[in-house]
């Protein structure tokens, strides 16, 4: 399938800057897991009794956060290449920030002709073809997350293999067998 990999970045952290009008600023990051639909985001941090306004999750997607800042009657999106900036009056700005260091690939598994889904870090993908633990690594994750795929996971070993890994040479010598022609000079 020469349409395969497809890749698409997804955020891993939702950051909150709350910065006052008199030059103070606080940072709060939520990783991506523990965002949930109806999340107060400054009760979740234990900020209360301020002048902040709620922000309250209502929905999470790969790229993006909803938030609806009730007290306020804003209902607001945030993306991965558009931060939004929440004026608060006199308290000061919210800015809301996602950042991304991972990706979704979706791959063509040809034994079970199916697409599969996993996600991966952004800059191991990138060095993967020039790099032996970078492909090593997006191998490893590939098996963690789909353990039954293995013409998927096999496909990256080789990558890996081919730069020099012995790990991912042993792995595919114990996949393929003792008796490959591939991978045993004496068959």
């Amino acid at each position: 399938m020469d349409e395969y990999p497809r890749t698409n970045r997804i955020f891993d952290l939702l950051q909150l800057r709350l910065q006052t009008r008199n030059g103070g600023s606080v940072t709060l990051t939520y990783p991506r897991e523990e965002l949930e639909r109806h999340l107060n985001l400054m009760t979740a941090r234990n900020i209360t009794g301020t002048y902040w306004p709620d922000a309250i999750v209502k929905l999470v997607d790969d790229t993006l956060v909803i938030l609806d800042t009730e007290n306020w009657g804003n209902l607001f999106k945030v993306t991965l290449d558009q931060p939004m900036e929440l004026d608060c009056g006199v308290v000061g700005t919210e800015v809301f920030t996602l950042y991304s260091y991972s990706l979704k690939v979706e791959e063509w598994d040809p034994l079970e002709e199916v697409a599969v889904t996993f996600i991966v870090d952004d800059a191991e993908w990138a060095d993967r073809e020039n790099n032996a633990e970078a492909a090593l690594s997006v191998a490893e994750t590939i098996e963690a997350q789909l353990p039954e795929h293995l013409e998927v996971i096999a496909k990256y070993m080789t990558v890996a293999d081919e730069l020099g890994s012995g790990d991912a040479h042993a792995w595919l010598a114990d996949y393929y067998g003792q008796t490959d022609s591939k991978y045993d000079a004496y068959v």
